[in-house]
């Protein structure tokens, strides 16, 4: 069995027990009573010293890293470059794009006195691959919709989002304001409203 189908395994197998709701020290147990059975096969007839554990775990945690760079570099993410014995990796400027967008979706500080942010932007119809970026980059970083081009989030993520936008250069398009609940719905309603008259100028009736 190759190291990968063992981790996959470990990995599949430790879900499971979450599911059955073992905790962290039985899991742990149940780990090494594995690893004890894979030496007996291998010809090994004595029990699992601590030793032969760790390096057993170190070789999985080494192989799990260098997958995990693999990864990294297959999407861009990352640049690595052997200097003598040491291995130098770098963020890429996509890298540090992505640090910022997971960085706003995860984060649990919220903007105080019940304030929220509101991204507004204005992209002419001949840019509309920006206006579907810009949407997409939103979502992603866990902003709401109010209309197509007004998101909020009551998250206080202002300066990693003002450098997300800076470094994929779509800031020009952008305004962003640091509003409070009742402007939120203030602007909400207002939309809608504005929405409702479209409508009904098109239909005639206005």
């Amino acid at each position: 069995m190759t190291m990968r189908k063992k981790i996959q395994k470990k990995k599949s197998r430790q879900a499971e027990l979450l599911r059955y709701g073992l905790r962290a020290g039985r899991i742990f147990l149940q780990d090494m009573a594995s690893l004890t059975g894979y030496i007996a096969a291998a010809g090994h007839n004595y029990n699992l010293g601590w030793a032969e554990y760790e390096e057993r775990q170190e070789q999985t945690r080494k192989y799990e890293e260098r997958e995990r760079l693999r990864e990294l570099k297959a999407r861009k993410w990352i640049e690595t470059k052997k200097i003598g014995e040491k291995l130098m990796v770098r963020l890429t400027a996509k890298g540090w794009q992505q640090v910022l967008r997971d960085r706003m979706r995860c984060t649990k500080t919220m903007c105080k006195d019940g304030r929220c942010i509101i991204v507004v932007f204005d992209v002419p119809e001949s840019e509309r691959h920006v206006r579907d970026t810009l949407r997409w980059i939103l979502a992603e970083c866990g902003f709401s919709m109010l209309q197509k081009s007004v998101w909020f989030s009551n998250k206080d993520v202002m300066d990693d989002l003002c450098a997300l936008l800076q470094g994929t250069k779509l800031n020009k398009w952008v305004r962003i304001v640091v509003g409070n609940q009742l402007k939120q719905v203030f602007l909400k309603n207002a939309l809608l409203r504005l929405k409702a008259r479209q409508t009904a100028h098109k239909t005639g009736k206005a």
